[in-house]
């Protein structure tokens, strides 16, 4: 009798799958964002064959259309279930989608989603027994007739949620009302990041051309342009460029660009989208990928051009996740597409299949190296090892390992040209023991020139790898080199690692000097990381002398290479090059030295032939280490330094000035040989003090302006050619100029230097002015103007600032007519503190008066109180001239229109000169003037009395001084009287007002 188990029972029984959907549907809800919306539309359309989608935000709704494949049967069964699909319900064979989840992304904007399509609809809704009763989802079944439902593809509408709830059963979940705000959010995040998150979605021979229209009814409307190229098979890879487009209306505007890989992966599940699948991939007809199973894609941003932009990799499902969560991104800057199994909310990937996971990004990885190798290393060069980003542990080591074992890693040579990796060939790392993430320039430049070097822009994270000793094939394919190795290559050619082709080969290379330095330049590091106890010996590396044969360090001296005429016996001494490296100030590493002495002070050079002078010159340059700090002094002072002339100087004689200045004083200086300006520059900063002096001597400058106006004659005007040959030596002034010391030195000439005038005159040069602004308007005499084409020379060497009054007294006498200049002139005239000008001026005919020009001291203005100065002056009128002109006129001469007590006076000794008839005829203007306060009498009395007082004279007018008149003169204002006095000789009758005292 078998065993009855102990869950075997007689009564019947079933297994029943029982579960309370609503608060697991509710916390799905909860763990959507907004940012999942569009993109689930979106994938939504893609499965439905859509090639272009519209997502508008209008007022009050999210409407969602597009022109795919209407919903079918199974689509219209499916949609029926509020969530899921696969068991009771078939699940959609889709491009991406299959689980029946993407929809509910809705719900994070509204509490309803209604789909129509093909003359039906049906809603989803968290309120399924009614608005006014507590949250329930549920699906309103059967599908509605919907007549106004569109026939080809699908639109969804989604009422916004205006006032927030909380779930009243299980965990109290709270469901905010959605505000503008938020909408406007959504809207704004769409738009920048849809570009990048949508652009995997593009491969050709599956989906080649998408378009996304999203508008917002107050923010305005987006059109993106997704596209993929075409298939390009590169070095065995498939690959191609994507991008994304924004559609304006004057073009479009790129906003992204990717290039991107393909390959099999080794993964296979049939029930994956069709996205995933290698069979569902053509290419002109023909299947893409021979063999079945699921493929990955990894691929890079690039620019317009084709070239790398490196930014954050992204996995893709091949919509890329969203946000920049670490769970989310790839580890490297290149962006992972596959299979992936997300979580519920497709966030990140979902952690109960990380084995499946991993698997697809190891196989991502791996062609991310084939791709690497095959690629984009021979394309941008160590640039391409960015691309691995921060990657770092067991993935970082694999990618180094399967670039290792294609020998893909870039490598240049030892003068640091690209080459390549070959068989057989070791690549040298370049890096010092301890410091393994820093790649040395120093080791590289010494390292085996038959030997490919690591590129130096190879990551640091790399370069660790390699130079540690972690990656397979240390030793064989690859090895570090470092400080050790240097040394060993210093004291034999058949050093353990790195040996020398042959002996040849160090004997030439060790010899020459630079080599040598560089590979003490790359050994003192080393040598340093040492105590002195512990550091090693350099008694055994080689170097070479002077004449490039190689010793070993511990016969060589530090000493200079003495020239044979001096025929002194000296020991091998280390090359000049090399003497004063640091690597001798080490412990272990100190060169014996030897003091040449007494050379300078018993030699008697300075007495010596111009050829020994130059010779011991030579010496000194080659080897000016030999010379203590206290010996530069005399040596400076020995009449040794050659200049290009021919001649020898001692040092402070010597004057390097800029190429334009040493030119132009020619002889004048003691320019430096080439050899002294190289061992200057050489021993720039040292001991020595060898500092060339840069700036001319006013000595120099003198004496060069000297002898070039000597060419010029000053007793006539200078010649066309002669002006020419003047201008080219102004020129060669300002170039001098740009010398500090020199334009010090020419701007202490002022007072003495000359300038030529438009006249071709030379004179002076603060005698002359320049043709601009003012000087322009006073239309001013050649002799007056510079000749000067340029301004260079002005800072230094200036003409006069301003016109002077003499300058324009002069124009204004050789053209008084020139009625544009007048006003200037006379400004810059009535301006001088000078009598004689001022006399001057007043005497030349220069004002327009009727037809013609008058002087200045000729004319008064009219006034109101009636003619006033007879035949003295004549008369102008105010009328029509500005205030500041009428001003310009009086202090050019011309009187004003009332007496003053000097113009009252002068009119006076003016008319005691005129003959009677003229005094007579004045009578008016007399009378005008002893009544005005300013006339006769402030001045009636001053000495010499002056006759002003009229008395009549045998029928004309006499005129009486004031003393003299008081005695003689009476009133006619009795006309008996008047008549008995007139028979009298000895009484005058005052004419004129007989109202007067």
């Amino acid at each position: 009798m078998r065993p009855q188990h102990p869950l075997d029972s007689e009564q019947a029984e079933e297994f029943v799958l029982k579960t309370d959907q609503a608060p697991e549907f509710w916390q799905f809800l909860n763990g959507l964002r907004g940012d999942d919306l569009l993109v689930e539309l979106i994938v939504n359309e893609l499965d439905a064959r859509s090639s272009r989608t519209e997502i508008r935000f209008e007022l009050d709704q999210l409407v969602c259309t597009g022109n795919g494949d209407p919903i079918d049967t199974p689509g219209w069964e499916r949609l029926s279930y509020i969530k899921g699909a696969g068991h009771e319900v078939a699940a959609k064979v889709g491009m991406f989608g299959v689980k029946n989840h993407g929809l509910k992304a809705c719900f994070t904007l509204g509490n309803s989603i209604t789909l129509r399509s093909a003359g039906k609809q049906i809603l989803q809704t968290l309120f399924k027994d009614g608005d006014n009763k507590p949250p329930y989802p549920g699906v309103r079944v059967p599908p509605r007739d919907d007549p106004g439902a569109p026939v080809r593809g699908t639109q969804i509408e989604v009422p916004y949620r205006r006032r927030g709830f909380s779930v009243p059963h299980g965990e109290a979940i709270e469901f905010s009302a959605v505000t503008d705000p938020k909408i406007e959010q959504v809207f704004n995040e769409a738009v920048a990041t849809l570009p990048k998150r949508l652009l995997g979605i593009m491969r050709p021979g599956m989906l080649e051309r998408y378009e996304v229209v999203i508008s917002h009814h107050k923010l305005g409307s987006h059109t993106f342009a997704f596209s993929a190229g075409r298939v390009r098979r590169e070095s065995g890879l498939v690959t191609y460029f994507r991008e994304c487009s924004e559609i304006l209306a004057d073009g479009e505007r790129q906003l992204e660009r990717e290039q991107a890989c393909l390959t099999l992966s080794t993964e296979r599940s049939p029930g994956k989208a069709r996205f995933f699948q290698a069979a569902e991939y053509r290419s002109a007809g023909k299947r893409l990928i021979s063999r079945g199973g699921l493929v990955v894609e990894v691929a890079w941003d690039v620019d317009a051009g084709g070239k790398l932009r490196l930014g954050t990799g992204r996995l893709r499902y091949p919509v890329a996740y969203p946000g920049n969560d670490t769970g989310s991104a790839s580890g490297t800057t290149v962006h992972y597409s596959g299979a992936f199994v997300s979580d519920t909310e497709r966030h990140e990937l979902a952690a109960q299949s990380g084995a499946w996971n991993d698997a697809i990004i190891a196989a991502c990885d791996a062609l991310l190296a084939d791709a690497l190798a095959k690629l984009l290393i021979p394309r941008y060069g160590a640039g391409a090892l960015d691309l691995l980003g921060t990657l770092a542990g067991e993935r970082l080591l694999s990618f180094a390992n399967r670039l290792l074992a294609v020998r893909a890693f870039p490598a240049i040579d030892a003068q640091g040209k690209p080459v390549r990796h070959k068989r057989r060939l070791l690549l040298a790392v370049p890096v010092y023991k301890g410091r393994e993430r820093e790649w040395s320039a120093a080791l590289a430049k010494v390292a085996p020139v038959s030997l490919p070097i690591l590129d130096p822009k190879t990551p640091a994270a790399l370069v660790q790898l390699l130079a540690t000793g972690s990656c397979t094939g240390w030793g064989n394919d690859h090895l570090r080199y470092d400080g050790q190795d240097v040394l060993d290559r210093l004291e034999g050619s058949d050093a353990e690692h790195f040996p020398w082709r042959s002996e040849a080969e160090w004997l030439r290379s060790l010899g020459d000097p630079a080599i040598s330095r560089a590979h003490l330049d790359a050994l003192h590091p080393f040598l340093s990381g040492f105590a002195a106890a512990a550091r090693p010996s350099g008694a055994t590396a080689y170097l070479p002398d002077g004449e490039g044969k190689i010793h070993p360090l511990s016969k060589l001296k530090r000493g200079a290479s003495i020239p044979s005429g001096l025929q002194l016996d000296v020991p091998p001494t280390i090359h000049p090059d090399l003497r004063g490296h640091q690597v001798f100030k080490l412990e272990g590493w100190h060169l014996e030295g030897y003091v040449l002495r007494n050379l300078l002070r018993d030699g008697d050079l300075e007495n010596k032939s111009v050829a020994v002078r130059k010779r011991f010159f030579t010496w000194v340059a080659a080897n000016p280490d030999e010379l203590a700090r206290d010996d530069w002094p005399a040596v400076k002072n020995l009449p040794i330094w050659p200049v290009v002339h021919g001649t020898v100087h001692v040092f402070d004689e010597l004057c390097l000035p800029e190429g334009k200045v040493a030119t132009l004083l020619g002889d004048h200086i003691a320019r430096p040989t080439r050899e002294v300006r190289v061992l200057c520059k050489k021993l720039k900063g040292s001991r020595a003090r060898l500092t060339l002096r840069e700036e001319p001597s006013a000595a120099e400058v003198m004496a060069f302006y000297s002898d070039q106006l000597a060419a010029f004659p000053t007793a006539r005007p200078l010649e066309a050619n002669e002006r020419s040959a003047f201008h080219a030596l102004e020129s060669a002034l300002a170039a001098l100029a740009s010398s500090k010391r020199a334009a010090g030195v020419l701007r202490s000439l002022r007072g003495s230097a000359v300038g030529l005038s438009l006249a071709g005159e030379l004179k002076p040069v603060i005698t002359l002015v320049r043709v601009s602004g003012e000087s322009s308007r006073l239309d001013l005499q050649p002799k007056d103007l510079i000749d000067r084409p340029t301004l260079d020379l002005d800072a230094v060497l200036p003409p006069a600032r301003n016109p002077t009054a003499q300058m324009a007294l002069d124009a204004l006498r050789d053209d008084p007519g020139n009625d544009r200049a007048l006003l200037p002139r006379l400004a810059v005239i009535t301006e001088a503190d000078d009598p004689e000008i001022a006399s001057e001026v007043r005497q030349i005919p220069c004002l327009p008066f009727g037809d013609g020009l008058v002087a200045p001291d000729r004319l008064a203005f009219k006034g109101n109180l009636g003619e006033l100065w007879g035949g003295w002056k004549l008369q102008i009128s105010g009328e029509g001239l500005a205030d500041n002109v009428q001003e310009l006129y009086r202090k050019a001469g011309v009187i004003r229109g009332i007496p003053t007590p000097e113009t009252s006076r002068a009119y006076f000794e003016w008319l005691d000169a005129q003959p009677q008839v003229t005094r007579t005829v004045q009578i008016g203007c007399i009378m005008r003037h002893l009544h005005h306060p300013k006339g006769v009498d402030t001045w009636l009395m001053q000495p010499p009395e002056l006759g002003c007082i009229p008395v009549e004279d045998d029928g004309g007018v006499e005129l009486l001084a004031g003393t003299v008149a008081r005695r003689v003169a009476v009133v006619d204002d009795m006309p008996e009287l008047a008549e008995a006095i007139r028979g009298d000789t000895l009484f005058e009758i005052a004419a004129g007002d007989p109202q007067r005292p």
